[in-house]
């Protein structure tokens, strides 16, 4: 039986680790395909995001190149202006003014920083020696560069950068600037156009680090110096590459982003200092609907894994219960069982046990005999499949009370038989397993039908008797009466007439008549006629 025991229990182990590495791949599989899906994400995102910078790159520098080429056309012109007088100036610049969208002012200057000619009036005379946009070039004074000045806050109260050449003298010295102002509003709607989600922005910065722009704007980002260390301005600088695709935490706004950076260069102008656009999108928001797929697909791997553990471990208990059972009880149990079935076979009383839900477990042949129905109709039943229901109900308030019980609950029940109504005394008790809690009733019941029945007749004889006592009262005792006249003497010692004293002493009445020795003493006439069969009833 050992041997049969271990034999059955070889499997345990296998079972786990073959369901183990069941998960195992079934995990790796998930995992692998949702980290292939994670930096598929990354690198398709890192391709839009390039693409946008690109777009946004090529339309700036175009609008740059097209200020540079204007800028020279009216430095030409500056000789003829100072002979002729700067009113044509005027004019020609505010037509340049007019036909670039990118541009919001612009001014000539003297080699001392004072406005000569401007598209606005309101300039001319002023000077502006103090500028970023004059000062740099004047002391460079390259004739070809294009000089991008640092962001900073114009006369108007705007904030945005100068795009600067030099005038050169006869001699090639410095004798001035013509400078445009860039239109901010026109760089919001270049950058606006490159995104594409809502948790998307875009940026300009100047060389220096200053930020020129952000759309959508943010509260104190305009004007915020990025030359910090670990900076995605610095590293992108650092790497001395024009485009980059950066991830981390944002220096000027402290959110998780993947920014795309590049530097505009012009194709055949040199710049002093670049821009430098960012175009980027939050890590979290970006990978959104990859999360929510990880808490799809984990929900599903944990459930097939919680099942596949769940079912494997009861399923080699019961196992392991039943080979236990089956090896250690199976032969005890068989012989118990006949050993049971014997004893209550024999038993004068029906025996009878159901769990806990009222289907019968077993009964003895004096309940097949009893009832008409054989063992195998019975068990599995409950009574509501043999009996009427109101005897079925009965029948399972007793079951109830019994389990509910300390101690063994008598009850005597009426159950229909196929020859009449039968009364029997049961005694129930609930049946426990081996941790102490119930699973079946148990009920020994016993015919007492013909007791009921004599029972019965006997109160129905003395509720007969009690009813005629209560009709008659007996006198019993010795009476004193009379031998002559046959008075009797009640307990006073007063004597009275019979008739009175049984009167008074029952609930019997008189009538009086004479019979027919006294009438012959009495009356010996009339007795003569009487004993003739005459009429005396006229005499």
């Amino acid at each position: 039986m050992k041997a049969a025991l271990a034999s059955s229990q070889h499997y345990i182990p296998a079972q786990w680790v073959m369901l183990g590495m069941a998960l195992l791949v079934t995990g790796a599989l998930i995992a692998y395909s949702l980290v292939q899906e994670y930096h598929k994400i990354e690198i398709l995102e890192q391709e839009r995001l390039s693409t946008q910078a690109r777009v946004a790159d090529r339309t700036i520098a175009q609008q740059l190149e097209a200020v540079y080429r204007a800028l020279l056309l009216a430095r030409e012109e500056v000789p003829a202006w100072r002979t002729s007088g700067w009113q044509n100036a005027n004019r020609h610049l505010k037509g340049l003014d007019d036909a670039m969208p990118a541009v919001r002012t612009i001014l000539i200057t003297d080699a001392h920083g004072t406005v000569q000619a401007s598209d606005r009036k309101e300039l001319i005379g002023k000077n502006f020696n103090y500028r970023d946009y004059f000062t740099v070039p004047s002391r460079q004074s390259d004739p070809k560069m294009l000089y991008l000045s640092p962001p900073f806050q114009t006369t108007f109260g705007i904030f945005t950068i100068n795009a600067t050449v030099i005038i050169p003298g006869p001699r090639g010295e410095f004798s001035g600037i013509i400078s445009a102002t860039i239109e901010p509003s026109y760089f919001e709607i270049v950058l606006s156009s490159v995104l594409y989600a809502p948790d998307m922005w875009s940026a300009m910065a100047h060389r220096d680090g200053i930020q020129f722009l952000m759309v959508p704007q943010q509260k104190g980002q305009i004007g915020k110096n990025l030359a910090e260390p670990g900076s995605f301005f610095s590293r992108h600088l650092g790497s001395n590459k024009d485009e980059n695709v950066l991830t981390g935490t944002v220096y000027s706004t402290g959110d998780n982003r993947m920014m795309a950076i590049r530097t505009i260069r012009l194709r055949d102008v040199t710049m002093d200092k670049p821009l430098i656009v960012a175009i980027g999108r939050n890590i979290d928001a970006m990978h959104a609907t990859w999360r929510q797929e990880v808490k799809v697909q984990g929900t599903l791997f944990g459930i097939i894994a919680l099942s596949g553990v769940t079912g494997l471990y009861f399923y080699q208990r019961r196992r392991k219960l039943f080979d236990w059972q089956a090896a250690e009880s199976l032969m005890a149990l068989r012989q118990s069982e006949e050993k049971l079935q014997k004893i209550i076979d024999g038993s004068s009383a029906v025996i009878f046990a159901k769990d806990l839900d009222g289907r019968y477990l077993f009964i003895n042949a004096l309940y097949e005999k009893l009832f008409g129905i054989s063992r195998s109709n019975v068990i599995g039943k409950t009574d509501y499949d043999i009996f009427p229901r109101d005897a079925a109900d009965k029948f399972r308030e007793a079951d109830l009370r019994a389990l509910q019980a300390d101690m063994p609950v008598e009850v005597e029940e009426t159950v229909p038989h196929q020859d009449g109504i039968h009364h029997y005394l049961a005694s129930k008790f609930p049946l426990y397993d081996n941790d102490g809690n119930p699973y079946a009733v148990c009920g020994i019941a016993t015919d007492i039908t013909e007791r009921r029945q004599r029972e019965t007749e006997r109160e129905m004889l003395i509720k007969e008797l009690q009813e005629n006592i209560a009709k008659v009262k007996i006198l019993s005792g010795f009476l004193p009466i009379c031998a002559s006249c046959k008075k009797i003497r009640d307990d006073k010692g007063y004597w009275n007439q019979i008739e009175e004293y049984i009167s008074t002493h029952s609930q019997a009445e008189f009538t009086h008549s004479i019979c027919p020795d006294c009438t012959k003493i009495l009356y010996p006439h009339y007795y003569n006629k009487m004993s003739r069969g005459e009429d005396t009833e006229n005499k």
